[in-house]
């Protein structure tokens, strides 16, 4: 009985890694604006006080599905993100745009009492 199941993992094992990664969406690549928002970047976290990356959906690993989420938030005095909204989460269904908040929300900023920020956060795989 042991044999099968260990025939039964290789073979779901072997049919995952078959499973081509999908490309990146357009709209993750293209650059985003978002009128009266200043253009925010990774580069301004504090790393030592900050996750090292987001958390990756689950469902999108597992169906290998790349993608990003637009976020728009304000900083305050403590360099701690507030009032996160998620603007867009492409592409939708995969839940991008929570694990992005959710990895904003853990941030550290070295900026403090700045507001309207956006931020496209990528998700990607790598082969």
């Amino acid at each position: 009985m042991k044999i099968v199941y260990y025939l039964l993992t290789i073979l779901l094992l072997a049919n995952c890694s078959n499973t081509p990664i999908k490309k990146m969406p357009k709209e993750c690549l293209n650059g985003f604006k978002l009128d009266g928002y200043s253009e925010f970047s990774l580069e301004r976290l504090i790393r030592d006080e900050s996750p090292q990356k987001p958390i990756y959906p689950r469902m999108a690993i597992k169906e290998k599905v790349q993608g990003c989420a637009f976020l728009t938030f304000d900083i305050d005095a403590e360099g701690v993100a507030q009032n996160i909204k998620i603007y867009k989460s492409i592409p939708e269904g995969y839940q991008f745009g929570q694990f992005a908040a959710a990895y904003i929300l853990k941030s550290k900023f070295k900026d403090k009492n700045k507001n309207k920020n956006y931020l496209l956060l990528n998700f990607g795989i790598k082969n």
